[in-house]
């Protein structure tokens, strides 16, 4: 059975309405809609022609959330109200100032936001309206289309309605829920004039009697079902007590009571204000995310860099709330990536293969910045694609172009020196030391190009190239017994010093001369000659 109550809504008038006009300026807003314009500038562009139509006689204020603080703050109480209620006409300017000095880093707070904007309208008389602007959903505690829920129960002058500017599936669902339980309506808008025209019309006042009727039914449960869902927890928004459990075994939903709910894809990934009806099955279809040649992932907030999920190397796809993540791959980010309703997103990075790999960093072409290290055991590695820099040693491999779903292979020359001790590698090019070889080292893997090995003082020019070995063959020096002695290239200057520890000094191929005894010898060396000088 259904009773219907009659009940008569009084009619408003321009003069007395109240309106609250929250703009989204959080990081998000630096993205771009479909025209290339930036989404904070569409944003101003649209409140600067709002204000210029707005009837004058309305009581306006303008609040703005997510300008003052850095998203790296993680500042959920970053909003102010910036222009405070006053006629339109005498505060259109100042409202027109104050959006145009915004800059938009921050959180997206709405929670929070919408219950400040009801604390502002409380003191005034007649009716009440919030008008929301976000690109996106909540990022901090608590469940805006609950919080709506209650303050349109407690205050029946309130109207709240929500625009969603270039939002995701996520996100207008949110404000979806936030209007209806608003008694607002929603609208879309995907570029300035859309954002003018739906903030223009949410101001409008409907004068009218109307008759409102109350419904009455059974209680009944609904249902909830999730498209490509896994595992997930459902809580109750309010509580956040668990109230059921959907698995990818769930075929028909799972049975909850009418109310509004949160589904866990992980400890912080949250699809919030998932709204249940009583005898109704509610559908919500998560995206999918595969990345191919999958190793080590985390799934993280765009905004924040807050890590929401990890994606092994076992895992062959993963269930996502529709929205944009940035994605790991080490120190490496493939940003940006849309996960949309009910789709799969593809990830196919680039492939990076070293032949004769040691231990090698990839770096940001840039800034120089490490982002993944290839080591002696690495097969292959994963990264988006786009252009880096790979270490060896401090030698680098520059401009190595990474394609999505191809392989790239660098094939270094190798270095061998025989009967090594320690030697520093120099670069021809910068004259720095770019690699040391130990006497411990039995190769060394190096870029293509001109480098010089050092033997004490002494340079040993060597041309690397790629896939080939390059081996050194030093003549050697043994004075016997040891003493401390300087040992003088062909042009008198030191090269190397033998010292009552070593056993041997290895040269390049070339004349030397020392001096023992104030007697002056002289030593040809040849490649892989030991000459062995014994003092009696």
């Amino acid at each position: 059975m259904l009773v219907a109550i009659g009940l008569t809504v009084p009619a408003a008038s321009e003069t007395n309405k109240n309106v609250a006009l929250i703009l989204d300026a959080s990081g998000s807003m630096n993205g771009k809609l479909r025209n290339g314009e930036k989404k904070i500038v569409a944003a101003k562009t649209a409140v600067r022609e709002l204000v210029g139509k707005i009837p004058g006689s309305i009581n306006l204020s303008f609040r703005a959330y997510g300008h003052q603080s850095h998203r790296s703050k993680k500042n959920c109480r970053d909003t102010q109200l910036l222009v405070p209620f006053g006629a339109a006409t005498n505060v259109s300017g100042d409202i027109v100032g104050k959006s145009n000095a915004l800059s938009a880093q921050g959180y997206t707070p709405i929670t929070y936001v919408l219950g400040l904007a009801a604390d502002d309208l409380k003191p005034l008389s007649g009716p009440k309206t919030i008008i929301l602007v976000s690109d996106g959903k909540e990022t901090c505690e608590g469940d805006p289309c609950l919080l709506a829920k209650k303050l349109a129960d407690a205050n029946a002058d309130l109207v709240i309605h929500t625009v969603g500017f270039g939002v995701d599936a996520q996100a207008k669902r949110q404000l979806q829920c936030i209007a209806k339980y608003g008694r607002g309506t929603y609208r879309e808008a995907e570029s300035t004039p859309d954002l003018a025209l739906s903030m223009e019309e949410a101001t409008k006042v409907v004068v009218k009697q109307e008759e409102v009727t109350i419904k009455i039914k059974r209680v009944v449960p609904g249902r909830l079902q999730i498209v490509n869902g896994g595992y997930h927890v459902i809580r109750d928004a309010e509580t956040g007590e668990k109230a059921g459990t959907h698995t990818s075994s769930t075929r028909k939903g799972v049975k909850l009571k009418a109310g509004i709910y949160n589904v866990e894809f992980g400890k912080y990934l949250i699809w919030k204000s998932v709204e249940v009806s009583a005898g109704e099955t509610t559908v919500i279809e998560a995206g999918v995310l595969k990345i191919n040649n999958n190793q080590y992932h985390q799934i993280l907030d765009p905004e924040a860099g807050q890590k929401y999920v990890s994606y092994s190397s076992s895992t062959k796809q993963l269930p996502l709330p529709p929205g944009r993540y940035d994605v790991s791959f080490d120190r490496a980010v493939w940003h940006g990536v849309e996960v949309n309703e009910g789709e799969v997103t593809v990830l196919d990075p680039g492939i990076l293969k070293i032949k004769n790999q040691q231990y090698h960093t990839i770096r940001d072409r840039e800034t120089g910045k490490r982002l993944a290290t290839y080591s002696s055991s690495t097969k292959f590695l994963a990264l988006p694609p786009g252009r880096y820099d790979v270490g060896f040693d401090r030698a680098l491999w520059r401009d190595v172009t990474l394609k999505s779903g191809h392989e790239t292979i660098l094939k270094p020359g190798v270095l061998q020196i025989a009967n090594n001790q320690y030697h520093q590698v120099k670069s021809v090019e910068t004259g720095k030391r770019v690699a040391t070889y130990s006497s411990s080292a039995r190769s060394l893997s190096l870029p293509p190009g001109q480098y010089e090995v050092l033997f004490g003082k002494v340079a040993w020019p060597v041309k690397i190239t790629e896939e080939k070995t390059i081996l050194l063959n030093p003549g050697g020096i043994t004075i016997t017994p040891r003493g401390y002695h300087r040992i003088f290239n062909s042009a008198g200057k030191h090269a190397i010093t033998h010292s009552s520890s070593s056993k041997r000094v290895m040269l390049p191929p070339g004349r030397y001369s020392l001096k023992i005894a104030d007697q002056e010898v002289a030593v040809n060396l040849t490649e892989g000659k030991i000459v062995n000088i014994k003092i009696e």
